[in-house]
């Protein structure tokens, strides 16, 4: 008895010292954490999401919607539940269920994990599914399809089922039988999506699918070696030290038909997949695909819009319908999709062309819709700064009490159209995802405004979006896009204002090349150098070429920087004395004799009497009191936003961290300003501003952030920054090696004493 109650307290001292800060051994090297996922089980109460679908908590359930014109059967919403049977159940009591009844769906259920970004993750789960024409033998499958089941991990955390950013593991069709899926992925942010999906090729009585016991974990040694080998990774790839040039051209519009005068073509898409996945208008495809005649699109652009739902039988039928029958309720707005063209057509009302012979229409007729273009844009290098503009205008009215056609020159009657323009750094196509960094969002009726987003490219592609959404079903709801416009401001290993066209990253270790040949100039007798303008140039293009400042250029032209460059048009680059050439060596005068003033630097001379000036500066507010201190720095991507009292744009601006405070002149009245923070930034001053700018008066902003506490680096936690810990982790190793050789010395005597 007194041995055992003696190695009991032992045990207990050996516990206790094993719990204490730094006394715990290192883990095995290729140890895995522990299951990141909630819920990996799908044990536990089942929550209702609609009046089919139920899914397990901590999941959220998806799928594809039916198309108008896809077979009755096809991607129809399956229900969700919970499934108790024993063949259905890999572990536990519970599996999540996804079921079709004489139809096909494309769904799962998802779920997104906090994650440490650069991990080497692994996602597994158990499938199994029951395909039959026949209800006997239960769970044993009788002429079924192709179940075409896998999983999925989306490495930055976005939830579109159709990204192609997801890492999928190989389609197994697990009928009858638990199949083990993996699958292997390196996270790219913060946070990742895990999907279970299944797609049954055709319609059968029974489409059933379960999921069970899924894990998701992050690797270490050896487990990450394997995981790496399947990307690879570049800590496999040893590093090669030559240059690598980044395929942008700092300054020059990287996309493809930005004034949308290369033509048009008629998308086509599979049935029951989104419209914007375009494949091949074959008529071969002909019973197995939709062809969208009304969608007349942009060449190098792809049309997207929010899907309506046409089965009245649906339980959220209201929220996007196609039309409102018979008892409707009183809130129902009929939504289409857009119809798509260009505007070379047109003669009537205001201008719908803002430069070029054509711009992009999109409009929905007595309805409402969600939608607009995107465009993918490859080669960018990551942490590329993007600035995507575009100019739009709406028309949105009804006609008159008698049935009179309302004007083409006035909206009327709309409360709102949502008008922004985004950029996905990530390079995905959903225009929902929460990675897109949108603009201000503004309507700006019969009359072109400018829209501008600024983001930092995360992966080698970005996606830009145009988006529009009108609140009521006027008779009009129309949408006019011209002069788009994305340039790189600033390319990691090169500078914001480089004069050379093109600027190229290297490895470490070697230099870049030679900069390319500048642009070409014509000097003038007087000194002054102009620029002959080519096509697709642009006012921002031109400034980073000549390494000369947007306001210089604007100043010595007389223009704004939404005027419209004519080709061979003289554009005046600088004259002596101004910045970009050098200024002539002065002569010094007599002693005694008067000189001439210096001129005042641009954006401090006072303002005409008729009008005033607004002059902003954006710097890092490091300690977040929202006071321009000493020390804290400009900081650059920053941009600013002028508004007219119609909420037009008047001028624009985005910080270089380097020439601040920058002043905009404008007439006397009343505006408002908006401000947008780059991505990894947060605002600690006012983003909107009311402004009343008065005859020959300043007005000076100082707009503070700093970065996000997330791209802070976590504070170090090892033994050698902590000696503290170092020794209180020994001491406890110490004790728990006497504690061990105790327990074996008192064994040991038991055992010759009862011998």
């Amino acid at each position: 008895m007194e041995f055992k109650r003696t190695l009991f307290w032992f045990a207990l001292l050996a516990a206790m010292l094993s719990a204490l800060p730094g006394t715990a051994v290192a883990a095995p090297a290729s140890q895995q954490s522990k299951n990141l996922l909630t819920n990996p089980g799908f044990e536990g109460d089942y929550v209702a999401q609609s009046a089919t679908a139920s899914v397990a908590n901590g999941w959220t359930p998806w799928w594809l919607p039916h198309q108008p014109d896809d077979p009755d059967w096809r991607n129809q919403q399956p229900n969700f539940e919970a499934a108790t049977q024993p063949e259905r159940v890999h572990g536990g009591s519970q599996a999540q269920q996804i079921a079709s009844f004489y139809e096909s769906h494309t769904a799962g259920v998802h779920q997104r994990v906090n994650v440490t970004a650069g991990a080497d993750l692994r996602l597994s789960a158990f499938g199994k599914g029951w395909t039959s024409a026949s209800d006997d033998p239960l769970n044993v499958s009788v002429s079924g399809t192709d179940l075409r089941m896998r999983i999925g991990v989306d490495p930055f955390g976005g939830t579109d089922p159709l990204s192609p950013n997801i890492q999928w593991s190989q389609p197994i069709n697990a009928a009858d039988s638990w199949v083990r899926f993996e699958v292997y992925a390196r996270a790219q942010s913060s946070s990742v999506t895990v999907f279970l999906y299944s797609s049954p090729f055709d319609a059968r009585r029974h489409n059933d699918v379960y999921w069970d016991d899924a894990e998701l974990v992050s690797l270490s040694g050896a487990a990450a070696a394997t995981a790496q080998a399947s990307y690879p990774t570049p800590t496999l790839t040893p590093i090669i030290p030559t240059a690598t040039p980044v395929t942008v051209v700092q300054g020059q519009n990287l996309l493809k038909n930005p004034g949308f005068e290369e033509g048009w073509f008629t998308p086509c898409s599979w049935k029951g997949d989104l419209p914007w996945n375009h494949i091949s208008c074959d008529p071969w495809y002909e019973e197995l695909m939709l062809r969208w005649n009304t969608v007349q699109t942009p060449v190098g652009w792809t049309a997207w819009w929010q899907i309506p739902i046409t089965d009245t039988a649906r339980s959220d039928f209201y929220t996007y319908p196609n039309r409102c029958p018979r008892g409707a309720p009183e809130s129902c707005v009929p939504w289409h999709n857009p119809e798509y063209g260009g505007t070379d057509w047109i003669r009537v009302g205001p201008p719908r062309i803002r430069s070029g012979k054509n711009s992009l229409k999109y409009f929905t007729f007595w309805s409402v819709h969600e939608g607009g273009v995107l465009q993918a844009i490859g080669g960018i290098a990551p942490g590329t700064v993007l600035r995507f503009s575009a100019y739009m205008h709406a028309w949105s009215s009804t006609e008159g009490l008698s049935g009179e056609e309302p004007s083409p020159y006035k909206s009327d009657g709309q409360t709102s159209m949502h008008m922004k323009i985004g950029i996905d750094p990530t390079g995905g196509r959903n225009p929902w995802s929460g990675d897109i960094v949108w603009s201000p969002e503004f309507d700006s009726y019969d009359q072109w405004g400018y829209y501008q987003a600024t983001a930092t490219a995360l992966s080698d592609k970005v996606t830009v979006f145009i988006h529009s959404r009108p609140e009521k079903d006027l008779k009009h709801n129309d949408l006019y896009v011209d002069d788009t416009e994305l340039v790189a401001v600033t390319i990691p290993g090169g500078a914001p204002s480089a004069p050379a066209a093109v600027v190229t990253v290297s490895a470490p270790g070697n230099p870049p090349p030679p900069p390319g040949p500048g642009p070409t100039s014509t000097p003038r007798p007087d000194g002054a150098v102009v620029h002959i303008v080519q096509p697709g140039d642009t006012l921002w293009g031109i400034s980073i070429q000549y390494g000369v400042g947007m306001d210089q250029l604007l100043r010595l032209n007389g223009i704004q920087e939404d005027t419209l460059l004519q080709i061979d048009q003289e554009l005046v680059v600088s004259v002596p004395g101004t910045s970009g050439q050098p200024a002539p060596e002065p002569t010094a005068a007599p002693e005694g004799t008067p000189t001439e003033a210096s001129p005042t630097p641009t954006g401090t001379e006072a303002a005409a009497p008729d009008s005033g000036k607004l002059c902003v500066r954006a710097y890092n507010d490091a300690n977040g009191d929202g006071l321009l201190s000493a020390g804290e720095n400009l900081v650059g991507g920053v941009v600013f936003i002028v508004q007219d009292a119609r909420n037009a744009v008047a001028a624009t601006r985005t910080s270089d961290g380097l020439s601040e405070p920058y002043c905009i002149e404008q007439p006397v009245g009343t505006y408002s300003l908006l401000i947008q923070v780059p991505a990894g930034r947060t605002a600690t001053s006012d983003t909107r501003w009311g402004l009343a700018l008065a005859s020959g008066a300043q007005t000076d902003i100082d707009f503070g952030s700093r970065a996000d506490s997330g791209n802070v680096p976590a504070r170090a936690s090892s033994a050698e920054n902590n000696p503290g810990k170092a020794l209180g982790g020994l001491l406890g190793i110490v004790l728990i090696a006497l504690a061990g050789g105790g327990l074996y010395w008192i064994a040991k005597t038991r055992v010759r004493g009862s011998g």
